[in-house]
């Protein structure tokens, strides 16, 4: 029984790689950003107060940080750290929606 081959379920290379240096050129005018090499590997090197006051401008909260004080909590293990911080505000009833006040 031969199987029949179906095109066009994963994108093309050129494609991937296209989309791969729109998103570098876009990251770059967001938050610039270096890539650098050490004795840990590959890594890179960004501007903290540029991420900071763009993480606060998406969430909506520089407006807010300019008259009162705003902690963030920001996990680099993933999930599962993320998903304990929404459930414990979602039953102290803080989260609203995807902004947390």
């Amino acid at each position: 029984m031969c199987r029949k081959y179906q095109r066009g379920t994963l994108p093309s290379r050129s494609s991937v790689q296209k989309t791969a240096y729109e998103l570098h050129t876009l990251g770059q005018r967001l938050i610039p950003f270096e890539r650098k090499h050490s004795t840990y590997g590959e890594m890179y090197q960004y501007d903290f107060e540029s991420f900071l006051r763009y993480v606060l401008k998406v969430f909506n909260l520089d407006v807010i940080a300019h008259t009162e004080s705003v902690e963030l909590s920001i996990t680099l293990d993933g999930e599962s750290c993320a998903m304990e911080l929404v459930t414990s505000l979602q039953e102290s009833k803080l989260w609203i929606g995807e902004l947390i006040l």
